[in-house]
């Protein structure tokens, strides 16, 4: 059941699309070909019929009327073997299956004959075959002198109609063929061609949106056909030009999503997928690579005092420099505000990387022309290396931003490296300045007073007010 089901499935894809277009026309050519010839023959077969009844008929008549004649001279002259030649005679003719001839003279034998695969005795077989049977009297001289009995096969007319009707049946398969020779090459010019074409053409649409190169059709028809094409081809064109303006938006897109709109640096998002490749390349190498965390010391000043265009002009020339400073595989990033983050790829010693902070620091020194005003700022430049310092990009970063501020402490306009006292220094830090606030809200602080002696009077000249901070385990 289920094999059937999906037979028939099949057999309805294929009816109700599935069926290729030359084999549709092929379908239609014989289908209105042979449908009005099979209509006409049909007609033409019952017109025939009706009037090969009539002729026949009259065949049958004028048969019977010949018999007559050629017997009454023999029965006459009472000659058998006339008699018998002229039975023979009778029963020559296709449409006669038996002949039986009687004379008056109960004495006179009865001449019959009967066509070859029929049998005696006659009557049963006329019954049998439903045999159309004419009689008629044998008069010579007005004096009737017997009965000729013919039987007449009712299916002869029949087999002139199925001759005939195989003869149309030819004459139409021939019409087919001849009209598929003919009308199958103009169809294929006029019309598949042109429309394998169109396909082709649909086809390269798909293909130019998926950026292939695709062929140029030049369509010269003034037809449907060539109409559609020339629509098609303007359809290509208005698309190329939709997908240009397309990657022109995406590269767009892209340049906003990976690089800062300001100075044409990798962004930080860009910058983080940077160096994850570069980790994983320098696991499988064993290589080493480093991160600068670079802050401009000052940068707020001339911010403030020459306006943000002139400190917007200001990062834009660093940032130049910047680029032109450290190497081409080397790569530096705008991370926010006067923030700069460099990675300096395949670094195997420390003193690499002193030696490309120490270029940087000069070259930010530097003095900066803005319009009719000078700006001067320094770097302050703190490193972190890979997998020394850390094997993550944010413990990295963090690192370096906390080698910054060691840099910073130091005077500003220097560079520092990571190390693990720093961050133990920071920790502290950062746990003191917790703990500051909790003894606030607790109370903690309290206040003395320093009374101010002179040495020389031994007088008491004043106090200094003092905030000790009371802490429950260090004490005072």
């Amino acid at each position: 059941m289920n094999s059937l089901r999906r037979t028939w499935q099949r057999i309805s894809w294929r009816w109700h699309g599935g069926i290729p277009l030359r084999d549709t026309v092929v379908l239609v050519i014989v289908i209105g070909v042979t449908t009005p010839a099979l209509l006409l023959l049909t007609v033409e077969q019952q017109l025939a019929q009706k009037s090969q009844q009539a002729l026949i008929s009259q065949s049958e008549l004028s048969l019977m009327s010949i018999g007559s004649v050629s017997i009454a001279e023999p029965m006459w002259v009472v000659d058998r073997n006339a008699l018998d030649a002229a039975a023979s005679r009778l029963l020559e003719n296709p449409q006669v299956v038996a002949v039986r001839i009687e004379e008056l003279l109960a004495t006179a034998p009865v001449v019959q004959r009967i066509r070859s695969g029929y049998a005696l005795p006659l009557d049963a077989e006329t019954r049998a075959l439903r045999l159309r049977e004419r009689n008629q009297a044998v008069v010579r001289g007005g004096e009737t002198l017997g009965t000729v009995t013919l039987w007449f096969d009712p299916n002869f007319g029949q087999g002139l109609l199925r001759e005939r009707r195989s003869q149309m049946l030819w004459l139409v398969a021939v019409q087919v063929f001849a009209s598929l020779m003919f009308l199958m090459p103009l169809l294929v010019s006029r019309v598949l061609r042109p429309v394998e074409r169109l396909k082709a053409q649909a086809s390269a649409l798909l293909d130019q949106g998926a950026g292939a190169q695709t062929e140029v059709f030049d369509w010269k028809r003034q037809d449907e056909l060539g109409l559609l094409g020339r629509h098609l081809s303007q359809v290509k064109g208005q698309l190329g030009q939709l997908f240009g303006q397309l990657e022109n938006k995406n590269a767009q897109l892209q340049q906003m999503a990976l690089y800062d709109q300001l100075t044409g640096l990798p962004n930080r998002s860009l910058f983080v997928d940077l160096v994850q490749r570069e980790m994983l390349q320098a696991r499988r190498s064993f290589q080493r690579f480093g991160i600068f965390f670079i802050d401009l010391d000052r940068f707020k000043a001339v911010n403030d005092s020459l306006g943000h265009a002139a400190g917007d002009a200001l990062l834009v020339e660093i940032s130049r420099k910047l680029r032109e400073t450290v190497r081409e595989v080397d790569v530096v990033c705008r991370q926010s505000g006067d923030e700069f983050l460099i990675l300096a790829r395949d670094v195997a010693q420390w003193e690499t990387l002193g030696d490309m902070a120490q270029r940087v620091l000069q070259i930010v020194e530097e003095p900066v022309l803005l319009g009719t005003a000078t700006a001067r700022v320094s770097a302050s430049i703190g490193i972190s290396l890979f997998p020394d310092d850390a094997d993550d990009f944010e413990t990295l970063v963090k690192h370096a931003d906390v080698a910054m501020y060691q840099a910073k402490s130091l005077g500003r306009a220097r560079y520092s490296f990571f190390h693990s006292e720093l961050n133990a220094r920071l920790q502290a830090n950062l746990e003191l300045e917790q703990r500051l606030g909790e003894a606030i809200d607790n109370g903690e602080l309290v206040l003395h007073y320093q009374p101010q002696v002179d040495a020389k009077t031994g007088r008491l000249v004043g106090a200094e007010a003092l905030v000790r901070w009371q802490h429950p385990q260090r004490g005072l």
